[in-house]
């Protein structure tokens, strides 16, 4: 409750242009996520953004949405990464409680 769920996405918009308040992140495995997935982060509005025209890879988003972040001086972080289907969906109904 009270978190903006960010969806990091190659076609998001750019993290510069971005308020970013109460985050927590989203970001895909080498394999992406799947089409029911992305309507579940459409579902609860999940705001893609984007960190580089690029693709990247989940470990260097990490570091980077760090820098950031601490750039920004925000505080209190929770990043989750998706892994093949284990996070939301029916295995994780409550992702909206974190």
């Amino acid at each position: 409750e009270g978190k903006n769920i960010y969806y990091l996405h190659k076609n998001g918009e750019d993290v510069e242009n971005i308020d970013i308040e109460n985050p927590v992140f989203i970001l895909g495995d080498h394999i992406g996520i799947g089409e029911e997935d992305e309507k579940f982060l459409e579902e609860i509005k999940a705001k893609r953004i984007s960190l580089s025209p690029l693709e990247l890879h989940a470990n260097h988003c990490i570091t980077i949405i760090h820098n950031v972040l601490d750039k920004r001086n925000i505080w209190g972080i929770i990043i989750l990464t998706y892994l093949s289907g284990a996070l939301i969906g029916a295995e994780n109904p409550n992702l909206m409680d974190m």
